[in-house]
């Protein structure tokens, strides 16, 4: 019943979002391609059960990430089901491998635990996700996403989570 609740929030939070993301990224996308300031563009990532996805990405001239608020993309995804809003990052093929079979249980999400640590390698924050896959509950996965709201406002990422190597 829980991941029936969790399933159900994922596509309610992404058609609530979606006018509102899509207006900042028409906004945004005007603004940078006008003055040069931004990149867009997609990197192939593997979702559930090792299935790739795009994964959209808005890049500032500064070469910091935009705003996850900025990508309907991602919208696009938690109806879809190939997102969920809190779960383990989605990564690069070969990157997942050693815990595909744990992660390929749940969708990727757009915020985790792993997005909450700035600290530490890829390796630990898979190993985290793992055990916390474990003990999933709804109330964890609410509690992660109101402490990420301002990492999803910044589009601040682990130092790892867009690097293809370990």
């Amino acid at each position: 019943m829980e991941r029936a609740v969790k399933r159900l929030s994922d596509v309610a939070a992404g058609a609530i979002a979606l006018p509102f993301v899509e207006c900042a990224f028409l906004a945004y996308r005007l603004y940078g391609t006008m003055s040069g300031t931004a990149a867009f563009f997609r990197e192939e990532r593997t979702g559930r059960k090792g299935k790739p996805f795009a994964w959209p990405r808005a890049v500032r001239a500064s070469g910091r990430e935009a705003s996850d608020l900025v990508k309907p993309a991602l919208c696009f995804a938690l109806i879809g089901g190939t997102l969920s809003l809190v779960g383990p990052p989605p990564l690069y093929g070969a990157q997942a491998d050693e815990f595909a079979e744990a992660l390929a249980r749940v969708r990727p999400g757009i915020t985790g635990r792993w997005r909450l640590s700035r600290r530490g390698s890829r390796r630990e924050a898979l190993e985290e996700e793992a055990l916390g896959l474990e003990s999933w509950s709804l109330e964890r996965d609410i509690m992660i996403f109101m402490e990420s709201i301002g990492k999803l406002c910044t589009g601040a990422y682990p130092r790892w989570y867009f690097s293809k190597g370990d």
